[in-house]
Protein backbone atom coordinates (compact mmCIF):
# COMPACT_ATOMS: atom_id res chain seq x y z
CA UNK A 1 0.00 0.00 0.00
CA UNK A 2 1.52 3.34 -1.06
CA UNK A 3 0.08 6.53 0.89
CA UNK A 4 -0.29 9.60 -1.02
CA UNK A 5 3.11 11.68 -0.78
CA UNK A 6 4.85 8.59 -1.47
CA UNK A 7 6.22 6.85 -4.29
CA UNK A 8 7.21 3.52 -4.30
CA UNK A 9 10.20 0.79 -6.31
CA UNK A 10 10.26 -2.65 -5.99
CA UNK A 11 12.88 -4.67 -6.85
CA UNK A 12 12.87 -8.40 -8.25
CA UNK A 13 14.94 -10.75 -10.55
CA UNK A 14 17.15 -8.01 -11.76
CA UNK A 15 14.25 -5.63 -12.29
CA UNK A 16 13.14 -2.53 -10.29
CA UNK A 17 9.89 -0.88 -11.37
CA UNK A 18 9.47 2.46 -10.29
CA UNK A 19 6.43 3.96 -9.66
CA UNK A 20 6.65 8.25 -9.15
CA UNK A 21 3.95 10.53 -10.43
CA UNK A 22 6.39 12.01 -12.21
CA UNK A 23 9.11 9.29 -13.22
CA UNK A 24 6.94 6.04 -13.59
CA UNK A 25 9.04 2.77 -15.47
CA UNK A 26 10.53 -0.21 -15.33
CA UNK A 27 14.88 -0.17 -14.60
CA UNK A 28 16.13 -3.26 -15.20
CA UNK A 29 19.60 -4.75 -13.92
CA UNK A 30 22.18 -6.79 -16.29
CA UNK A 31 23.61 -9.46 -14.21
CA UNK A 32 27.08 -8.09 -13.88
CA UNK A 33 25.20 -4.52 -12.73
CA UNK A 34 25.75 -3.60 -8.86
CA UNK A 35 21.55 -3.40 -7.34
CA UNK A 36 22.01 -1.08 -4.73
CA UNK A 37 20.15 2.68 -4.45
CA UNK A 38 23.07 4.92 -6.23
CA UNK A 39 22.75 2.32 -9.51
CA UNK A 40 18.69 2.72 -9.51
CA UNK A 41 19.41 6.60 -8.65
CA UNK A 42 21.49 6.61 -11.80
CA UNK A 43 19.27 4.90 -14.22
CA UNK A 44 16.41 6.79 -12.76
CA UNK A 45 18.43 9.99 -13.57
CA UNK A 46 17.25 13.44 -11.43
CA UNK A 47 15.13 13.06 -8.72
CA UNK A 48 12.45 15.45 -8.49
CA UNK A 49 13.22 18.54 -6.15
CA UNK A 50 10.18 17.25 -4.18
CA UNK A 51 11.70 13.91 -2.59
CA UNK A 52 13.07 14.09 0.67
CA UNK A 53 16.50 12.47 0.44
CA UNK A 54 16.83 12.12 4.32
CA UNK A 55 13.77 9.65 4.64
CA UNK A 56 13.78 6.92 2.15
CA UNK A 57 12.00 4.30 3.55
CA UNK A 58 13.29 0.23 2.42
CA UNK A 59 10.76 -2.53 3.26
CA UNK A 60 12.33 -5.69 3.21
CA UNK A 61 10.98 -9.20 4.32
CA UNK A 62 13.43 -11.32 6.59
CA UNK A 63 14.04 -14.78 5.72
CA UNK A 64 11.15 -15.51 8.64
CA UNK A 65 8.82 -13.14 6.82
CA UNK A 66 8.87 -10.64 8.85
CA UNK A 67 9.16 -7.06 7.51
CA UNK A 68 11.88 -4.79 8.22
CA UNK A 69 11.59 -0.96 7.38
CA UNK A 70 15.16 0.52 6.72
CA UNK A 71 15.36 3.58 7.01
CA UNK A 72 18.20 5.39 4.37
CA UNK A 73 19.13 8.80 4.21
CA UNK A 74 21.10 9.64 0.57
CA UNK A 75 22.10 12.98 1.01
CA UNK A 76 25.91 12.13 1.73
CA UNK A 77 25.30 9.52 -1.19
CA UNK A 78 24.40 12.03 -3.72
CA UNK A 79 26.69 14.61 -2.32
CA UNK A 80 30.19 12.45 -2.62
CA UNK A 81 29.13 9.84 -4.58
CA UNK A 82 31.07 7.84 -1.71
CA UNK A 83 30.14 4.11 -2.84
CA UNK A 84 30.26 2.91 1.13
CA UNK A 85 27.63 5.31 1.63
CA UNK A 86 25.48 2.61 -0.69
CA UNK A 87 22.89 0.41 0.23
CA UNK A 88 22.62 -2.82 -1.91
CA UNK A 89 18.75 -3.94 -2.58
CA UNK A 90 17.47 -7.41 -2.47
CA UNK A 91 15.05 -9.64 -3.90
CA UNK A 92 11.23 -8.16 -3.23
CA UNK A 93 12.34 -4.53 -1.81
CA UNK A 94 10.17 -1.74 -1.57
CA UNK A 95 11.66 1.23 -1.86
CA UNK A 96 9.47 4.46 -0.87
CA UNK A 97 10.08 7.86 -1.57
CA UNK A 98 8.24 10.46 0.38
CA UNK A 99 7.57 13.99 -0.34
CA UNK A 100 9.51 16.75 1.25
CA UNK A 101 7.53 18.46 3.83
CA UNK A 102 7.52 22.50 3.88
CA UNK A 103 7.12 24.23 6.28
Amino acid sequence: HVSAGEDLVVVGEKQIIVVMMSQPGVYRFTNNEPCTMMYLLIKMGQLPKWIDTRSILIKRKGADGVEQEIKADIRKLLATGNTELDIPLEYGDRVIFKERTIL
